[in-house]
């Protein structure tokens, strides 16, 4: 009950601010019918701000949580005023009033979350098959109740500075903060909270962009939604099966980037601080959003010097003043002070020459120059024979080569092997190919289109052209994206360009409005078949509907054997005054670790990842860890091996030991030589290495 509370006070809150932030910034934000989202990025772009410099220091929780209570409870205060100011003047909040509308909109969001909280209720959605989310569920319970937060490296829980790429992201920390106010268990509000937001965010995002495109017909809003979700999120089941992974949530807070922008090429209507505050939200989610920011922005300036030519340079630097404080404390926290000294005097220098208008007028003028055209083709010519050279004569091993590019793009359109029948496998290509095929029809049109149509594909030739194509990939996979190159995806197909294409298709085909029914139909049809297939994933089945703890989404002995180990040693070995801290648990359930709160994991997800890894170190290290994991779920093919066994725990100093009960009896015999068991259900035991006691 107290889980459910929480969860609605905090729509109602996102609501509340979303509303209040809609009242200050109508101007640009007259499209959001629902207020959610505006509220969601407010409440995390301010979160992110303020995180910057608690997460760099790494501070305690008490003083994150102190600060956090400080901001929310100021917007909260900001937004009653201004109703309450409003009230007072007689004047009413501006909104619209159509109640039938509201319903079936209303509906739509509670349907569509409905349905994929029903799958994750009802199936074992919480299982091991995805690391991403293991990552982050043992993320937000490592920061509850920290002395230092990010200090514990999620899955292993060991105790060291969270890793350059994953340290900023403060919306984890935030739902750690929630954990620790409200008294909730943190895996609770990983799997529940975080899958609600997220629905809540992509349903109401989409309909915020039809009601932008001004479609107004219900039983269109519904076909564009359908359309819209399948081609921006193709594995419906992957919304519930890894329903922890937030990198959804960053890919559809480029909705708004893209529309503001669209704007401000369009009408010339941009608000910096609302933005800034976009961007800042979309860093909080995940840390792609640095390159993916600079890259799009990059797009949006070679746009403007090519093809719009309204030289709006210094607006486009003011609206990413977030990515640049991102950068610095990226590169501060990588220990590049120069560089990132270097990069702070910069944007300073560049704010204040936009204050000194004959400065901004000359800068702009050399900018906008035709040389600085042939400049800029020249180069790009100079980087794409450069990268040729390097990566044809094996100066460089880049993760995204030209020819893994091109088989990546084959593999995402023609190799569906998630799918157990080949009919299922070609209606998911063939609803891709579609796409593809209207994007290429668009493209070859691109000079007798029209806005908005025309800006996005016009933006999208220009990413293709510079920095999402086999020639470049090897370089900016080197330098800058790493092996995510293709999370440049986010903002090249995003939501708001996905329904100007079909609203295209619509408005100019001889039987347009015949080809989104049909459309409709078949993402519908492959939305039932996404559903079958997920249920009947071997992993996500519920092998007994008894023992299973459907709030915590895990078998009810594998919640217990959990919370058994951390109070024990939380409570038991304090009381010992033991000098370890984090004691080393061992254990074939990698689930336990949901719950990791005071102990580390000696072997995770995280090592079968890393027996993959080219970095032969970490594949090394690895090994080492599976070689004690195979003794013990296949002893049966090493009974000549097994005096290996009780060896390796000791070598590797190991304190806990939780054994499934259904392993052979001679681990057991051997485990109890060097160990005590000190607890015991129907699924697992818990031994406790001798020489503690």
């Amino acid at each position: 009950m107290k889980l459910l509370l929480v969860i609605i006070l905090l729509l109602a809150y996102f609501y509340y601010i979303g509303n209040y932030i809609y009242q200050i910034f109508n101007k640009y934000l007259y499209w959001n019918k629902f207020k959610f989202p505006l509220g969601f990025i407010t409440t995390i772009g301010i979160i992110q701000l303020v995180s910057f410099p608690m997460t760099y220091l790494h501070v305690s929780m008490k003083v994150a949580s102190m600060v956090y209570c400080f901001i929310l409870a100021t917007l909260f205060l900001l937004a009653t005023i201004y109703f309450i100011w409003k009230r007072i003047r007689h004047s009413s909040v501006s909104s619209e009033k159509n109640l039938r509308e509201d319903l079936f909109l209303g509906l739509i969001v509670i349907v569509f979350s409905g349905l994929h909280l029903a799958l994750t209720f009802f199936t074992n959605s919480l299982n091991v098959a995805s690391s991403d989310q293991s990552f982050y569920i043992t993320w937000v319970e490592n920061n509850v109740s920290a002395d230092q937060i990010n200090m514990i490296t999620p899955l292993t829980g060991v105790i060291s500075p969270l890793h350059l790429f994953y340290n900023f992201q403060s919306y984890l920390v935030f739902l750690s903060f929630i954990s620790q106010v409200f008294d909730v268990p943190s895996i609770l509000i990983s799997v529940w909270g975080t899958p609600i937001i997220l629905l809540t965010l992509i349903s109401t995002s989409i309909l915020n962009i039809c009601k932008y495109f001004n479609i107004k017909n219900k039983g269109l809003i519904f076909c564009f939604f359908i359309i819209a979700f399948t081609f921006n999120f193709w594995p419906i089941e992957g919304l519930t099966k890894y329903n922890m992974c937030i990198g959804y949530l960053r890919s559809y807070i480029f909705v708004f980037v893209s529309i503001l922008y669209y704007e401000l090429f369009n009408k010339n209507k941009l608000n910096h601080v609302f933005t800034n505050l976009v961007w800042l939200a979309a860093i909080a989610v995940q840390s792609t959003a640095l390159f993916n920011g600079y890259l799009f922005i990059a797009a949006l300036i070679l746009y403007d010097l090519f093809i719009a030519k309204k030289k709006l340079i210094f607006e486009l630097f003011k609206s990413s003043l977030a990515l640049h404080l991102y950068l610095f404390f990226f590169l501060r926290y990588s220990w590049h002070y120069k560089i990132s000294t270097a990069g702070l005097i910069l944007v300073l220098i560049g704010l204040l020459m936009d204050k000194v208008p004959v400065i901004k007028e000359k800068i702009i003028t050399w900018i906008y120059h035709d040389n600085m055209k042939k400049a800029v083709i020249w180069g790009y010519g100079a980087l794409v024979l450069l990268v040729l050279i390097i990566t044809n004569y094996g100066y460089i091993n880049p993760p995204i080569s030209s020819s893994y590019f091109v088989e990546y793009l084959s593999d995402y359109y023609f190799n569906n092997t998630y799918y157990s029948l080949m009919p299922f496998s070609l209606l998911n290509t063939t609803l891709k190919l579609i796409f593809l095929g209207l994007n290429v029809y668009l493209i070859t049109k691109v000079k007798t289109l029209k806005n908005p149509i025309k800006f996005f594909i016009q933006l999208q030739i220009i990413f293709f052209i510079f920095l999402y194509n086999p020639l470049v990939s090897p370089f900016l996979g080197t330098f800058i994206t790493g092996s995510v190159f293709f999370r440049i995806r986010d903002v090249i197909y995003f939501v708001p360009f996905t329904i100007v294409c079909f609203l295209y298709a619509m408005e100019h085909f001889r039987y347009g409005k015949k080809l989104i029914v049909g459309l409709t139909m078949l993402c519908g049809l492959l939305g039932v078949i996404n559903i079958y297939e997920y249920l009947t994933f071997d992993h996500n089945r519920i092998p007994d509907s008894m023992q299973y703890d459907y709030v915590y989404r895990l078998p009810k002995d594998t919640v217990k054997v959990a919370q058994f180990l951390d109070e024990y040693i939380t409570n038991e070995l304090s009381v010992d005054d033991q000098e370890i801290d984090r004691p080393l648990v061992y254990s074939v359930n990698r689930q336990i670790n949901y719950f990791s709160h005071s102990y580390e994991m000696f072997y995770t997800i995280h090592e079968e990842r890393n027996l993959k890894n080219i970095n032969m170190e970490e594949s090394l290290k690895a090994l080492d860890k599976y070689a004690l994991e195979e003794l013990v779920v296949h002893s049966e093919n090493y009974k000549d091996e097994l005096y290996r066994y009780g060896w390796m725990l000791l070598k590797h100093n190991i304190d806990f030991i939780v054994l499934d009960n259904s392993v052979s009896k001679r681990i057991k015999i051997m485990t109890t030589q060097y160990y005590d068991k000190i607890y015991n259900n129907d699924t697992f035991s818990v031994y406790e290495l001798k020489k503690r006691q």
